[in-house]
């Protein structure tokens, strides 16, 4: 069961489309399930593939299985491989840009907040005019990173696994105040605001 619900999140975060989705399904050991007793599975078998309404339905289903997390977890990974196995600086810029792109200031992540400031090391020229960095050394760090991060998700069995891992707050006061420093001026106003919101509670 867990195997059918990272394949939606992969159709879902478009690691494979929902052509490939069906071809896996249809030849999976799912359908030698009974249906009757697992609902789940009933409800993705009858989705009429061939219809445009197909993604929406089974994003329906989705809806009822995962929050954003889960998405946005599974999204990092995807994206994290994409970046290991590339060769083109644009390719690299390209697969981070698809993290970050519809980041949310509400989730506490401090990966997804390493991408998002790692992204403007690609594009803020200020910044990295400022950082003395070169392409080379982003693009090093980006590959590093992306790889320390699928080695945290290696021994992940399930999704809630993956999200546990990513969205761990940022509990160490100095170490956060530490990755505020490192971040372009453009997020730190954000981020201290968020900072000092969570150190009042302690």
């Amino acid at each position: 069961m867990e195997t059918l619900k990272l394949k939606i999140i992969e159709v879902l975060v478009n690691d494979i489309s929902i052509e490939e989705f069906e071809k896996w399904l249809y030849q999976s050991d799912l359908l030698n399930e009974n249906l009757k007793q697992n609902s789940l599975i009933f409800e993705v078998i009858t989705i009429n593939y061939r219809k445009e309404t197909a993604l929406k339905e089974l994003k329906n289903i989705a809806s009822t299985l995962f929050d954003e997390k889960h998405l946005v977890a599974m999204k990092i990974k995807v994206n994290c491989r994409k970046i290991v196995n590339s060769n083109t600086p644009k390719n690299i810029e390209k697969y981070v840009f698809n993290i970050i792109k519809d980041f949310n200031f509400e989730i506490e992540s401090t990966v997804y907040e390493n991408f998002y400031s790692l992204y403007y090391s690609f594009n803020g020229f200020d910044y990295t005019n400022f950082t003395k960095g070169s392409l080379k050394d982003i693009n090093f760090r980006t590959v590093t990173y992306a790889k320390t991060v699928l080695e945290n998700l290696k021994n992940c069995k399930t999704i809630d696994d993956k999200k546990e891992v990513l969205f761990l707050d940022l509990l160490d006061k100095n170490q956060a105040i530490k990755h505020i420093k490192t971040l372009p001026k453009t997020r730190k106003s954000t981020l201290k605001q968020k900072l000092f919101a969570f150190l009042k509670k302690l």
